[in-house]
C-alpha cells in the first residue's frame, strides 16, 4: 500500500455529483493498494498515518500529529491501484474491485480508533 496524504483545513469528496465525505482540519489519504496487499499492511498503514508529524506546536515546529490537534481524517476510497506491472493491469482492476472496500474499511476503522 502507498498513501498521498496531505494535511488540509477542510475537504469534501463527491462521488456522482453527490457529497460522499467531508473532512475539517486535519488529513486527507489518497489510497494506492498492491495486489497481495493484507489486513496488516492497512493497519500499519493507519497507524503511519495517525502518528505523522505535519501539524504545527507552540514554538511553531511541525511536531504534532492529526491524534494531538483532534484532527480529522478523509480516505479517498476510489483511487487508483498501483499494478506491479503493465501486464497485471486487467487482473488488478478485477482485484481491486473486490479487495479495496474490505481495506478502506479497516484503514478507516484503525484511522477512527486511533483519532
Amino acid at each position: 500500500m502507498k498513501a498521498v496524504v496531505q494535511r488540509i483545513k477542510r475537504a469534501a469528496v463527491t462521488a456522482d455529483g453527490q457529497p460522499s465525505g467531508t473532512a475539517g482540519a486535519g488529513l486527507l489519504v489518497l489510497l494506492g493498494v498492491y495486489e497481495g496487499d493484507d489486513d496488516s499492511n492497512a493497519e500499519l498503514l493507519a497507524s503511519k498515518v495517525a502518528l505523522l508529524r505535519v501539524f504545527c506546536d507552540e514554538n511553531d515546529k511541525m511536531n504534532r500529529s492529526v491524534l494531538d490537534i483532534g484532527g480529522s481524517v478523509l480516505t479517498v476510497s476510489r483511487f487508483v491501484p498501483i499494478p506491479k506491472r503493465a501486464t497485471a493491469r486487467l487482473i488488478l482492476m478485477q482485484w481491486h474491485r473486490q479487495r479495496l472496500k474490505d481495506f478502506i474499511c479497516i484503514l478507516s476503522t484503525a484511522l477512527k480508533s486511533a483519532v
